[in-house]
This record gives structure tokens, sequence and C-alpha cells, in this order.
């Protein structure tokens, strides 16, 4: 597996007793031992959701729809469910999931690559840096318009 998956998260924290490096170590283990060629999406996604049970991460619940996809199923909307696939070498897999560490909700997605395919690795190391630009220009223009709301009162 290539190194360096890139991920995306925001977290709405009901309580700061929940330390924030859980679902980044929930994915690690998710690369480490379960994203691999030859595994039914639909596989994986229950493979996640058994390891969130484990001691290390408590997860009881997700708040949203577990979304694991590869290949071309990584083109559909979240609310749609595609035909289960295969992964296979090459694809380009995406992971969005909502897990609940005690009262703190994630929502965390992640991209990888199991193969080696150059261009593919090359569009999975793009996404981190554009999330991060899309998010701050977000928030610039998120908070812009709230200062202004608050003057026009």
């Amino acid at each position: 597996m290539s190194d360096g998956p890139h991920d995306t998260a925001l977290a709405t924290p009901h309580t700061s007793a929940t330390p924030r490096p859980k679902p980044k170590k929930l994915f690690e283990a998710n690369e480490r031992d379960l994203i691999r060629p030859g595994v039914h999406e639909k596989d994986l996604s229950k493979q996640i959701y058994d390891l969130g049970f484990d001691r290390l991460f408590g997860i009881k619940t997700h708040w949203l729809k577990r979304v694991v996809r590869s290949g071309p199923n990584t083109l559909c909307p979240s609310e749609e469910n595609p035909n289960d696939r295969v992964i296979e070498e090459d694809d380009i897999l995406f992971a969005d999931l909502g897990p609940v560490f005690e009262t703190w909700e994630a929502d965390f997605g992640r991209t990888f690559v199991p193969g080696s395919d150059v261009r593919k690795l090359k569009l999975r190391d793009a996404l981190e840096p554009m999330w991060h630009k899309v998010k701050a220009e977000y928030i610039q223009t998120w908070t812009c318009l709230a200062k202004n709301r608050t003057r026009l009162r």
C-alpha cells in the first residue's frame, strides 16, 4: 500500500474529554490491517464497524452512514447505495465515517490508493492541501459575513 493516505476531518465536540487523535488512529488501524485489494466494500465497512467497537476506540454508534467506496462507486453521492464491488489494486478508495467517541461526534473522511498507480497517488496527494484551502476560504468568508451581519443590527 502506498504511504500517507490523506484525510479531512471535522468535529462537533460536546465534551473536551475525548482526545482528538482517535479518528486518525481508527483510520491508521484500517490502513494497516483492513484495506487491501480483493475485499468487498461492504465487508470492509463491516470490518471498520467491528474495529470501532474494540476497547481502544469504544465507538458505540455512528451519527451518519458509513460510506466505503472504491473505483467508479466513489462518484456516487453519499445518499446512493451503489452495488457492492471488490476493491482492486489501483482503485481509489474513499471512506467517510461518523463515529461517536463517548459524546464527541466525528466526521472523518480519508482517501486511499491500495496500489501504486502514479496518477492516482498524485490525485490523492492533492486532496488534503485543497481541502485545507477550501476550509480556510470558508472560515474567512463566514467570519466576514458574521461581522458584517452584526454591524447591520
